[in-house]
Formats: C-alpha cells, sequence, structure tokens
C-alpha cells in the first residue's frame, strides 16, 4: 500500500504542475530521470483529456472575425 500511496503522490503532484526539482526532492529521488516518469505519465494524461473535450462546442467565430485572428 505505501507504494501505491507514493506513487499517487507522484502523479498527482505532477498533475498538478509541480516543478520536477521540487517534486524529485519531495519523493528523495536521485536522478531526475526517476521523477520524469510521473511527469511524462501526467504530460500524456492531460494530451488525452483535451483531445477528449470538445472547446468549440457551442462557439460559432464568424467568418470576418475569423480572418483577423488568423494575423
Amino acid at each position: 500500500m505505501p507504494t501505491v500511496l507514493r506513487h499517487y503522490f507522484g502523479l498527482s503532484s505532477a498533475m498538478a504542475g509541480v516543478p520536477t526539482t521540487a517534486l524529485m526532492r519531495a519523493m528523495g529521488h536521485r536522478s531526475p530521470i526517476m521523477t520524469a516518469r510521473y511527469s511524462e505519465f501526467a504530460d500524456s494524461e492531460r494530451r488525452w483529456a483535451f483531445a477528449r473535450a470538445d472547446i468549440t462546442k457551442g462557439i460559432s467565430i464568424p467568418s470576418s472575425n475569423a480572418a483577423a485572428l488568423t494575423r
């Protein structure tokens, strides 16, 4: 059970945006490579969540404003 809590803490912290160096110190890792695993997983989870979210639902951009937004 302690390992599960440790992984939960690491992943939750990474997903909350805690810097890798701070998380590395908090978890007692000697190598940033070990801590980077949590950050990489958190990033992939964020990408998955944004890909699944329909952020354009209910939003319509008139064609006259669309050209101004692309400049």
